[in-house]
Protein backbone atom coordinates (compact mmCIF):
# COMPACT_ATOMS: atom_id res chain seq x y z
CA UNK A 1 0.00 0.00 0.00
CA UNK A 2 2.42 2.25 1.14
CA UNK A 3 4.49 1.64 -2.54
CA UNK A 4 1.11 2.12 -4.47
CA UNK A 5 0.82 5.76 -2.78
CA UNK A 6 4.41 6.73 -3.28
CA UNK A 7 3.90 5.24 -6.85
CA UNK A 8 0.95 7.94 -7.12
CA UNK A 9 3.16 10.91 -5.43
CA UNK A 10 5.93 10.39 -8.46
CA UNK A 11 8.06 9.18 -5.15
CA UNK A 12 10.41 6.16 -5.60
CA UNK A 13 11.27 3.59 -3.00
CA UNK A 14 14.89 1.77 -2.94
CA UNK A 15 16.85 0.39 0.06
CA UNK A 16 14.13 1.72 2.36
CA UNK A 17 14.42 5.68 1.40
CA UNK A 18 12.06 7.49 -0.50
CA UNK A 19 13.15 9.64 -3.70
CA UNK A 20 11.19 11.70 -5.94
CA UNK A 21 11.87 9.95 -9.44
CA UNK A 22 11.50 12.40 -11.97
CA UNK A 23 14.93 14.38 -11.00
CA UNK A 24 17.61 11.55 -10.34
CA UNK A 25 20.05 13.38 -11.28
CA UNK A 26 19.67 15.92 -8.12
CA UNK A 27 18.40 13.15 -5.96
CA UNK A 28 18.01 13.87 -1.98
CA UNK A 29 16.44 11.71 0.54
CA UNK A 30 13.30 12.94 2.01
CA UNK A 31 13.83 13.82 5.95
CA UNK A 32 17.60 14.34 5.21
CA UNK A 33 17.50 17.56 4.15
CA UNK A 34 20.09 20.21 6.14
CA UNK A 35 17.99 21.92 8.87
CA UNK A 36 20.50 24.95 7.90
CA UNK A 37 19.16 25.24 4.12
CA UNK A 38 16.48 27.92 5.36
CA UNK A 39 19.14 30.73 6.39
CA UNK A 40 15.64 32.18 7.91
CA UNK A 41 14.92 31.04 11.57
CA UNK A 42 14.95 32.00 15.08
CA UNK A 43 15.87 29.46 17.63
CA UNK A 44 15.45 29.79 21.26
CA UNK A 45 16.97 27.78 24.11
CA UNK A 46 17.49 27.50 27.12
CA UNK A 47 19.88 26.14 30.10
CA UNK A 48 18.72 23.69 32.82
CA UNK A 49 18.94 26.83 35.24
CA UNK A 50 17.10 29.29 32.78
CA UNK A 51 14.19 26.08 33.40
CA UNK A 52 15.07 25.79 37.12
CA UNK A 53 13.92 29.49 37.20
CA UNK A 54 10.85 29.62 35.30
CA UNK A 55 9.20 26.62 37.28
CA UNK A 56 10.34 28.59 40.45
CA UNK A 57 8.16 31.69 39.18
CA UNK A 58 5.01 29.20 38.32
CA UNK A 59 5.16 27.46 41.32
CA UNK A 60 7.24 28.97 43.87
CA UNK A 61 9.82 26.44 43.60
CA UNK A 62 11.64 24.84 41.24
CA UNK A 63 11.16 20.76 42.58
CA UNK A 64 7.22 21.26 42.82
CA UNK A 65 7.92 18.86 39.80
CA UNK A 66 11.00 17.06 40.99
CA UNK A 67 11.39 15.03 37.41
CA UNK A 68 13.96 17.43 35.12
CA UNK A 69 12.64 15.75 32.18
CA UNK A 70 9.41 16.25 32.21
CA UNK A 71 10.42 20.28 33.25
CA UNK A 72 12.38 20.38 29.98
CA UNK A 73 9.70 18.76 28.02
CA UNK A 74 6.88 21.34 28.94
CA UNK A 75 8.82 23.63 27.52
CA UNK A 76 9.98 22.50 24.89
CA UNK A 77 7.89 23.05 21.12
CA UNK A 78 8.09 20.08 19.21
CA UNK A 79 9.56 22.46 16.42
CA UNK A 80 13.12 22.32 18.69
CA UNK A 81 15.52 19.66 16.94
CA UNK A 82 13.19 18.44 14.84
CA UNK A 83 10.78 16.70 17.05
CA UNK A 84 13.98 14.56 18.61
CA UNK A 85 13.58 15.83 21.86
CA UNK A 86 10.27 15.02 23.78
CA UNK A 87 7.76 17.70 22.97
CA UNK A 88 5.01 19.19 25.26
CA UNK A 89 2.53 18.77 22.39
CA UNK A 90 1.14 15.10 24.15
CA UNK A 91 0.29 17.54 27.58
CA UNK A 92 -1.97 20.27 25.91
CA UNK A 93 -5.10 18.50 25.31
CA UNK A 94 -4.96 17.34 28.70
CA UNK A 95 -4.24 20.75 29.67
CA UNK A 96 -6.77 22.41 27.95
CA UNK A 97 -9.24 19.70 29.16
CA UNK A 98 -8.69 20.67 32.73
CA UNK A 99 -8.39 24.38 32.09
CA UNK A 100 -12.37 24.18 30.56
CA UNK A 101 -13.88 22.48 33.74
CA UNK A 102 -12.20 25.07 35.73
CA UNK A 103 -13.93 27.29 33.64
CA UNK A 104 -16.99 25.80 33.85
CA UNK A 105 -16.64 25.78 37.46
CA UNK A 106 -16.13 29.55 37.62
CA UNK A 107 -19.21 30.62 36.16
CA UNK A 108 -21.50 27.97 37.48
CA UNK A 109 -19.97 29.31 41.30
CA UNK A 110 -21.81 32.78 40.57
CA UNK A 111 -24.99 31.09 40.60
CA UNK A 112 -26.46 32.71 37.68
CA UNK A 113 -27.03 30.00 34.94
CA UNK A 114 -27.38 32.32 32.13
CA UNK A 115 -23.84 33.30 32.27
CA UNK A 116 -22.77 29.85 31.74
CA UNK A 117 -20.58 29.83 28.63
CA UNK A 118 -20.84 27.78 25.48
CA UNK A 119 -18.47 25.77 24.39
CA UNK A 120 -17.84 27.93 21.77
CA UNK A 121 -17.01 30.94 24.44
CA UNK A 122 -14.87 28.26 26.49
CA UNK A 123 -13.05 27.81 23.38
CA UNK A 124 -12.47 31.69 22.83
CA UNK A 125 -11.92 32.12 26.41
CA UNK A 126 -8.79 29.82 26.36
CA UNK A 127 -7.36 30.78 22.54
CA UNK A 128 -3.70 30.51 22.34
CA UNK A 129 -3.78 34.45 22.70
CA UNK A 130 -5.06 34.73 25.87
CA UNK A 131 -3.51 31.72 27.15
CA UNK A 132 -0.23 33.26 26.05
CA UNK A 133 -1.42 36.94 28.05
CA UNK A 134 -1.18 34.58 30.86
CA UNK A 135 2.62 33.15 30.36
CA UNK A 136 3.71 36.39 30.37
CA UNK A 137 3.60 37.35 33.49
CA UNK A 138 5.92 34.27 33.94
CA UNK A 139 8.41 35.38 31.65
CA UNK A 140 8.22 31.69 29.84
CA UNK A 141 10.91 33.57 26.52
CA UNK A 142 13.66 32.80 28.84
CA UNK A 143 13.18 29.27 29.32
CA UNK A 144 11.35 28.24 25.52
CA UNK A 145 13.22 26.14 23.32
CA UNK A 146 11.86 26.22 20.20
CA UNK A 147 12.81 26.62 16.01
CA UNK A 148 10.28 29.19 14.22
CA UNK A 149 10.94 29.25 10.46
CA UNK A 150 10.70 32.69 9.00
CA UNK A 151 9.82 34.03 5.58
CA UNK A 152 12.33 36.68 5.44
CA UNK A 153 14.56 38.64 7.71
CA UNK A 154 12.36 39.82 9.70
CA UNK A 155 11.14 38.91 13.88
CA UNK A 156 8.41 35.84 14.27
CA UNK A 157 5.04 36.47 13.94
CA UNK A 158 3.29 37.61 17.32
CA UNK A 159 1.02 34.53 16.62
CA UNK A 160 4.21 32.20 16.60
CA UNK A 161 5.25 32.91 19.97
CA UNK A 162 1.10 32.72 21.05
CA UNK A 163 1.21 28.83 19.43
CA UNK A 164 4.47 28.17 21.82
CA UNK A 165 3.21 30.07 25.00
CA UNK A 166 0.32 28.68 25.18
CA UNK A 167 1.24 24.95 25.11
CA UNK A 168 3.42 25.74 27.71
CA UNK A 169 0.30 26.95 29.78
CA UNK A 170 -1.87 23.70 28.71
CA UNK A 171 1.67 21.48 29.35
CA UNK A 172 1.81 22.50 33.06
CA UNK A 173 -1.84 22.36 34.01
CA UNK A 174 -1.51 19.13 32.40
CA UNK A 175 1.71 17.86 34.05
CA UNK A 176 0.24 19.02 37.40
CA UNK A 177 -2.99 16.95 36.85
CA UNK A 178 -0.52 13.88 36.35
CA UNK A 179 1.97 14.56 39.13
CA UNK A 180 -0.04 15.71 41.76
CA UNK A 181 -3.45 14.90 40.82
CA UNK A 182 -6.82 16.41 39.64
CA UNK A 183 -7.71 18.43 43.09
CA UNK A 184 -4.11 19.75 42.66
CA UNK A 185 -4.35 21.00 39.01
CA UNK A 186 -7.63 22.49 39.19
CA UNK A 187 -6.52 24.41 42.13
CA UNK A 188 -3.27 25.96 40.21
CA UNK A 189 -5.68 26.57 37.38
CA UNK A 190 -8.03 28.39 39.29
CA UNK A 191 -5.23 30.42 41.39
CA UNK A 192 -3.03 31.18 38.35
CA UNK A 193 -4.57 30.98 35.53
CA UNK A 194 -8.74 31.38 35.52
CA UNK A 195 -9.27 34.81 37.11
CA UNK A 196 -6.46 36.03 34.20
CA UNK A 197 -8.48 34.55 30.92
CA UNK A 198 -12.02 35.51 32.32
CA UNK A 199 -11.13 39.61 33.55
CA UNK A 200 -11.24 41.33 30.46
CA UNK A 201 -13.46 38.75 28.28
CA UNK A 202 -16.88 39.59 26.81
CA UNK A 203 -18.90 37.12 25.62
CA UNK A 204 -20.78 36.87 22.37
CA UNK A 205 -24.65 38.29 22.60
CA UNK A 206 -25.49 34.17 22.83
CA UNK A 207 -27.27 33.73 26.24
CA UNK A 208 -28.07 29.93 27.11
CA UNK A 209 -30.90 29.23 29.68
CA UNK A 210 -31.53 25.88 30.68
Amino acid sequence: MLTRHCNRLGLQIENKFVFRSSSWNCVRRIGKIACNENKYRYEMTSTEEDIDSFFSRVFGEKNYISDKSLREQIVTHKSYKHGLKRYNEPFVSVGNAVIDVCLLNHYLESGNFSTIPSYKDLVNLRSPARLAEVAKKWNPETATQCILPLKGPNSPSSSSFEKIYSSIVSGLVAVVYFQKGGVEAMNFCKKSIISDLTKDFVRPNTVHNQ
